[in-house]
């Protein structure tokens, strides 16, 4: 980076964006040589001497433009949905409502059929709540597929051994979608998980389901992954401010 810039926030945003180096527009001719000729080296290094050789590219003013806005459409997407999770700790009251509203901003941002949260007791060993939303019409069968794939994801994290009859499940379906497809209509297709982290510490999983083979792919990916973070913040401030109250 090459900027006017020099707040301690501008630092830290170069570095989160991927900066190898940050230069104010003081800089020395010498110090731009340097900065650069070292982020190479690095980066050579990085690859094991080997020689970085590629393709050129012709690209025409338009392409460029499109791939600006494309970039910069991305950009909006990723600001906004991560805002969407992080104002519910200042417009929700109360640990429930918080995963309840949580739930409801992930399931408008990613399709899905069952979306989940499920938070691990203090030692992060055993489900200690699972909060299920139910996004769309899913056959019975589908929801028990989910248990048993949630329990495997809690396993895989956790190292431990645990049955569907300790999820302590805590449904949201307030238009009663639960059990309304038919079986052979709607069996589960594809399952994703992924921990919920807050401070470092493993607060719980994350899960979703969809009666659509492959229905998880790249885009939806990046966006859980983008505000898996977030969520796992405001659900762990909304228990802790429940504690102390």
């Amino acid at each position: 980076f090459l900027t006017s810039l020099n707040a301690a926030s501008d630092r830290y945003w170069g570095a989160r964006a991927g900066g190898e180096r940050f230069l104010t527009k003081d800089f020395e001719a010498p110090e731009l040589v340097d900065a650069v000729t070292s982020a190479m080296a690095a980066a050579e290094a990085a690859r094991g001497g080997r020689a970085l050789r590629a393709d050129p590219v012709e690209l025409s003013d338009d392409d460029v433009l499109a791939r600006v806005c494309d970039i910069l459409d991305r950009k909006l997407f990723e600001a906004s949905v991560t805002q969407d999770v992080t104002t519910i700790a200042a417009d929700v009251h109360g640990f429930e409502e918080t995963v309840a509203a949580v739930l409801g901003s992930l399931q408008n941002i990613v399709d899905c059929d069952l979306v989940s949260v499920i938070l691990l007791d203090g030692l992060a060993t055993s489900p200690e709540a699972t909060y299920v939303s139910v996004a769309r019409e899913v056959s019975d069968a589908h929801y028990r597929q989910f248990l048993d794939a949630v329990v495997g994801a809690i396993d895989q994290t956790t190292g431990g051994r645990t049955s569907v009859n300790e999820l302590a499940c805590l449904i949201a379906d307030p238009s009663g979608r639960l059990g309304a497809a038919e079986v052979e209509d709607a069996p589960m297709a594809t399952f994703l998980s992924m921990p919920l982290r807050a401070g470092g510490r493993l607060l719980g999983t994350l899960a979703l389901s969809s009666s659509s083979p492959n229905a998880f792919g790249e885009s939806a990916l990046a966006t859980l992954r983008l505000v898996a973070g977030p969520a796992a913040v405001v659900i762990d401030h909304a228990r802790l401010v429940g504690v102390r109250v």
